[in-house]
């Protein structure tokens, strides 16, 4: 509990020091991106606006409208209270790291060192700040790692309901986290608790009906299984389309014809209009819902022609993307540029910098098969093994750009399995230094 106060009080002082050093959210997130819906909308009718939502699943857009109402429609303001969660997110991941730590078994000193490294680290002062959803995905992912492996070893109702509770709203946060996925997940994790908690099943049923619930509003709502209009656009980004499938499925072609108006109308206003109150497109328009089944069509079409060639042809972004920080990202918060120091190796020897990383997450991966297979602690890392390759997996033959962002979510996971490598290491040597002076 200590460690914790500590890394609370450090994480808290760098932020405030930070903040008024300049680093700040930039409230054109809220304005401009794509995912988020009109600002303004979402402030003054936030369930019409919502229960037309069709392009992302609802919790990011939820949370913009909280913040929206919450601070009279400023998008500053919102963008501000917006980031006091994420740095709320902040103190939840460091305490799960914290709390594996001891759970693994590893030095207290060494754990609490690597928590305050983490959470001082770039990429998560970056995605702390910066008003997307990676942030809060990163931290339901750990978290879920933490209330399974408690879990799994006690059985008792408490990390039960904390896996349950930073599980069941993946899907809800971002269409990468497909419902049957994290319901198989839910239910294996039930299944191998040496230990049941009797509320373990009527728990987890609730929980799959939650994890459910966005899926079945798309069907009933616009006729489609997915929380996701852009689905099909997305595994264009993958594949070649042949003809004029080629452009159609692009996102900067369906931009330009929900401009030039070439589409057909839905009949409801918030999906009909070409532009948000900001001037950027709307991207929950309705030419998504036409278009997107056909691109998903022909896309999954093209890859069960050579499913094989497929695949092999995704390695090269695989390897390619882990070259890159996570953190290397097309929008930052306002000031960032006083932290760039802090990737001087990039800037000085590109290609180096970027074999190291790579070389990097291979030895984690490597390290993470040998710990699944051999350690006390495998089943902690059955579930980080299952849930990187599912991450990896998806995120690289589902979508084609913005890998590293993407990988931030995991990174967590990553760092879990640095902390124990690190602490053999640690136990190695004092077993060696205690031999020695024998």
């Amino acid at each position: 509990m200590k460690d914790f106060l500590y890394v609370t009080v450090i994480v808290l002082a760098t932020r405030l020091a930070l903040h008024f050093a300049g680093l700040a959210p930039d409230a054109a997130t809220l304005l401009n991106h794509m995912q988020v819906l009109d600002f303004e909308i979402l402030a003054a009718q936030p369930i019409e606006a919502l229960w037309w939502l069709h392009m992302q699943p609802p919790l990011w857009n939820m949370l913009v409208a909280g913040s929206a109402i919450a601070t009279d429609g400023d998008p500053g303001k919102a963008a501000g209270l917006i980031h006091v969660v994420h740095i709320g997110a902040t103190l939840v991941m460091a305490g799960c790291i914290l709390f594996l730590g001891r759970l693994l078994g590893c030095g207290r000193a060494l754990v609490f060192v690597l928590c305050l490294f983490f959470v001082l680290s770039p990429p998560v002062i970056y995605f702390e700040t910066y008003i997307f959803y990676s942030h809060l995905s990163a931290t339901l992912v750990l978290g879920s790692v933490t209330g399974a492996f408690a879990y799994l070893r006690s059985g008792h109702i408490g990390p039960l309901l904390f896996f349950l509770t930073t599980l069941a709203p993946l899907p809800w946060l971002w269409s990468i986290f497909h419902p049957v996925a994290i319901s198989v997940f839910a239910f294996a994790i039930i299944v191998a608790a040496p230990r049941r908690s009797p509320w373990a099943t009527p728990l987890a049923t609730v929980s799959i009906l939650i994890v459910f619930a966005p899926t079945l509003k798309s069907v009933l709502v616009f006729g489609q299984p997915t929380t996701s209009s852009w689905l099909g656009f997305n595994i264009s980004q993958t594949v070649q389309h042949p003809n004029e499938l080629e452009f159609q499925c692009r996102f900067s072609e369906a931009f330009e014809d929900i401009r030039q108006g070439r589409y057909t109308p839905y009949g409801e206003p918030l999906l009909d209009a070409p532009l948000k109150s900001s001037g950027f497109v709307n991207a929950n328009h309705a030419l998504f819902l036409e278009r997107g089944p056909v691109c998903v069509e022909a896309a999954v079409e093209i890859i069960l022609e050579d499913p094989f060639g497929f695949a092999m042809s995704r390695l090269g972004p695989v390897v390619e993307s882990h070259g890159t920080p996570s953190h290397y990202y097309f929008f930052g918060p306002i000031g960032w540029d006083m932290l760039e120091a802090l990737d001087h190796p990039w800037d000085e020897d590109l290609a180096g910098a970027q074999t190291a990383l790579r070389m990097v997450f291979a030895a984690l991966i490597l390290a993470l098969l040998g710990l699944a297979i051999g350690s006390k602690n495998r089943s902690l890392f059955v579930i980080v093994l299952a849930w990187i390759l599912y991450f990896e997996t998806v995120s690289h033959l589902l979508n084609g750009q913005e890998q590293q962002r993407m990988r931030y979510t995991i990174e967590p996971l990553y760092f879990l399995v640095a902390i124990y490598c690190i602490d053999i290491l640690r136990r190695h040597l004092v077993h060696r230094t205690k031999r020695t002076r024998a």
